[in-house]
């Protein structure tokens, strides 16, 4: 059985993406597990601010997660 392979996320795909991207997002840019990337958020040892929406809903600000990345100076 083969997994999918999902393109990979570059700085122009992610500000496409708003002010802000789903866990799941920077999880997958990050190139770990969602569920990894939870355990982080509750240990605090996510390595950007996020957001708790609602008790379901936690959000990543996209520039904090493109300076993580080290795409924050690729500007169009």
């Amino acid at each position: 059985m083969t997994r999918a392979v999902r393109p990979a996320w570059t700085a122009d795909k992610l500000r496409e993406q708003g002010l802000t991207v789903t866990v799941d997002v920077a999880a997958e840019a990050m190139g770990i597990t969602r569920s990894k990337a939870y355990d982080a958020i509750h240990r605090g040892t996510f390595p950007m601010p996020v957001l708790k929406i609602s008790k379901r809903c936690w959000l990543v600000p996209t520039a904090s997660l493109l300076k993580v990345l080290g795409l924050e100076d690729d500007e169009p």
